[in-house]
């Protein structure tokens, strides 16, 4: 599980960031679907689960809007 993300320096949940990322780079939840082969309700159900996502769904997702997932070690 994803314990912290930052954007911008500030802390978001993995189904926040997704929905930034998508919406950032003009994207709608089927065109997400479709690049990862899932439907829109998965995309949907994604960023408003509770519960976090498998990570590797997680990622292909944030990297299918055109970002990348950094992960580096706390100071």
């Amino acid at each position: 599980m994803v314990s912290r993300i930052y954007l911008d320096g500030q802390p978001v949940t993995p189904r926040r960031l997704l929905r930034i990322a998508r919406t950032s780079a003009g994207l709608t939840q089927r065109d997400i679907g479709c690049a990862l082969g899932v439907t829109p309700e998965c995309v949907a159900h994604w960023e408003r689960a509770r519960h976090d996502s498998k990570t590797e769904a997680f990622v292909a997702a944030v990297e299918a809007c055109g970002y990348r997932v950094v992960v580096e070690r706390a100071k």
